[in-house]
């Protein structure tokens, strides 16, 4: 018996036993003489039941559908289990005789069951495969979320239409904000300016990201993105029916508000629905970032094309699109909750109510310093509580901020590691003085056109007209949607900001030094392509590297951080300009119309060349300490030769070796 393979059968000899180390076999009882099998008695899961949240979405409808038919399948095949187990166990009962069970010694062999078996096997075939087709493995298929391509399409065009409508109301404001301003007179003592209606817009939206981006990643987008919707067709009916006043900054802020929830919940939606397919991640980014300039463009060309006793309807027609927008989400959109508690993210109320505060309190301190002295011109604005009051009161908040962000918030809206990759830091304050300019030579250009002397049209350009001029940038900014990809590989991160920020220093440069009248071929136009240069190059650039240089956790931020990165540039950049604008004019003479339009063109130019300048010092920035310098390069070049390999990039698209 010692030489007997394992695989042998067992002896039949009675004398003789078992090997101990042979494989055990179960009780196999011999076919036809058990009892029939009686069918498994599994109860069918609870009923599904409606819900209100059951009405949220179109998806969430077809989701209860699926799982009451479900139900009712599972109920059925319960229901013939019993009947059938009923049946057989009387025939068993009555009709069935004692057949007996033959057996094998229980040593024989060991028992497994069919799982294991199936398992093992599983596991031996795909070894065997696996080392077959090595090196030929199929391509990984997407999983889509939708129920249908066209639900998929209707997805897309959502998200687009949001990212138009921001630009929509942020671009076309400029154009209609003389005209609200001409209807009503809203600058006198204690005023918060021109730009006051403008900048509350960007500034809430600035203020409230982080906020939104935290409550998207605990929640799911969804929530977030139906409720910025219906917020900002709400918001935007109001001015529609009467744009005066408080209503109207009221307004705007609301508005702000309610982009603030949505551009996080798109990004947050994007990558929960497209999590394992890059490729169709990347082309609906791409398509969501292609909607900026043409939402740019059409703001302008409506609030240009409506009269201005009518510009109410500017308003009234974001209402709808935001209406039409929130029924093609309920429709198109599935759900994107998902268990999200291993994320160990919770909100920092903390952090939330000191960032929020200090941004508002300081830009308002802003905001009204030039106009604080209206009574009392031998005084400095800064000299009045009005103004260091809250100015002081919101820089010991972003203070107390940022202790709570770094030392105190177990779950920070903005963690300190976000900046720890190599050129985090630096390229976020570099963008924040490129979109600063921007903001100065969007608002400050639009109301510039507006004069006589400076177009040599009568009246100055103004509606259609105005809004043809800004042409170049929705060419420019949809063809360079779709090269930015293309020279994000092909040049260092490095490269293509510095490229951006020399732009953005000519684009404002132009108006500032160029004589009067202006020549829209040789002056006007190269100031716009400068324009398109920089927004489109430096918002994409700062995307990639932002997102490419982050985990996988702090995705939802990085796109959080972008926008806000604009949004608060701009709400800051616009006080400050009228700021540079009153003390460039404060001691001219101006006791002539002549002399007013005079003084009035020289604080247009003194804004352009502090737009200039900012754009500057983002330009020496990006130059600086966006690279690393020789020293340090080389010093990291003698380590990797001691170490015998080059030593990865933390983040290889976000800053690139120069070469020596």
């Amino acid at each position: 018996m010692e030489g007997r393979p394992y695989s042998h059968p067992p002896s039949r000899s009675a004398t003789t036993s078992p090997p101990t180390d042979a494989w055990p076999l179960p009780p196999i009882a011999l076919s036809g003489l058990n009892p029939p099998s009686r069918p498994p008695s599994l109860a069918p899961s609870n009923r599904p039941t409606s819900s209100i949240r059951r009405l949220s979405s179109l998806h969430h409808i077809f989701d209860y559908r699926d799982e009451r038919q479900a139900y009712d399948r599972e109920s059925e095949a319960y229901s013939q289990g019993q009947d059938g187990a009923t049946i057989g166990g009387q025939e068993y009962e009555d009709d069935s005789p004692t057949t007996p069970v033959i057996e094998l010694p229980p040593t024989l062999v060991t028992s497994k069951t069919p799982s294991q078996h199936s398992s093992e096997y599983g596991a031996q075939d795909d070894g065997n495969q696996g080392s077959a087709v090595q090196g030929h493995q199929a391509p990984a298929q997407h999983q889509s979320k939708f129920r249908h391509l066209a639900f998929e399409a209707g997805f897309c065009l959502a998200i687009a239409m949001t990212q138009f409508l921001c630009e929509y109301l942020i671009s076309g404001f400029a154009i209609v904000l003389p005209h609200l301003l001409a209807s009503q007179h809203i600058i006198g003592s204690g005023s918060t300016g021109a730009f006051w209606p403008a900048a509350l817009l960007t500034l809430l939206l600035s203020a409230m990201l982080l906020i939104f981006a935290r409550i998207s990643d605990m929640y799911g987008g969804y929530g977030p993105f139906m409720f910025g919707l219906f917020w900002l067709a709400i918001w935007t009916f109001i001015p529609g029916f009467y744009p005066m006043g408080i209503v109207l900054q009221v307004s705007r802020a609301m508005q702000g508000l309610a982009l603030a929830a949505l551009n996080p919940a798109v990004f947050t939606m994007i990558g929960s629905f497209y999590e394992n397919d890059k490729n169709r991640r990347n082309f609906i980014l791409g398509l969501y970032g292609a909607c900026a300039p043409v939402g740019f463009y059409i703001g302008f060309l409506v609030g240009g094309a409506l009269p201005a006793e009518d510009s109410k309807w500017f308003f009234i027609i974001a209402a709808c699109a935001s209406v039409i927008t929130a029924i093609l989400a309920w429709v198109c959109v599935p759900r994107d909750r998902m268990d999200r508690r291993n994320m160990d993210l919770s909100m920092d109320y903390v952090g939330a109510f000191f960032i929020t505060a200090g941004l508002i309190l300081v830009t308002y301190a802003l905001t009204v310093e030039p106009y604080a002295n209206q009574f009392d011109q031998s005084r400095n604005g800064f000299s009045f509580p009005i103004v260091y009051g809250p100015l002081t009161s919101g820089t010991g908040c972003l203070l107390i901020a940022l202790w709570v962000e770094g030392w105190y918030a177990k779950s920070p809206l903005l963690p300190f590691d976000f900046f720890k990759p190599r050129g985090v830091f630096p390229l976020c304050i570099a963008c924040l003085f490129f979109f600063a300019s921007f903001g100065v030579w969007l608002y400050n250009s639009a109301d510039f056109f507006n004069s006589e002397i400076v177009t040599g049209v009568a009246g100055g350009m103004q509606g259609i007209g105005l809004s043809l001029w800004y042409t170049p940038l929705a060419i420019g900014g949809i063809v360079l949607c779709v090269l930015n990809g293309w020279l994000s590989h092909r040049f260092h991160i490095q490269t293509v900001l510095i490229l951006s920020g020399l732009a953005w220093v000519g684009a404002p440069l132009i108006f500032a030094v160029v004589p009067f009248p202006l020549h829209y071929w040789y002056e006007v136009l190269p100031s716009m392509l400068f324009a398109t240069l920089g927004i489109d190059l430096t918002y994409t650039a700062t995307t990639i590297a932002l997102s490419s240089s982050q985990p996988q956790k702090y995705q939802g931020i990085a796109g959080a951080v972008t926008s806000i990165l604009v949004n608060l540039a701009m709400s800051f950049s616009l006080p400050i300009s009228l700021i540079v604008q009153h003390y460039a004019t404060v001691d001219m003479t101006m006791n002539t119309v002549e002399q007013a339009q005079e003084a009035t063109l020289w604080g247009y130019k003194m804004a352009f060349v502090y737009g200039a300048a900012s754009a500057g010092i983002g330009l020496l920035i990006v130059v600086i300490f966006m690279g690393r310098p020789w020293w340090e390069r080389k010093q990291n070049e003698d380590e990797d030769v001691e170490m015998g390999q080059r030593r990865p990039s933390e983040a290889s698209t976000l800053v690139h070796d120069v070469d020596a």
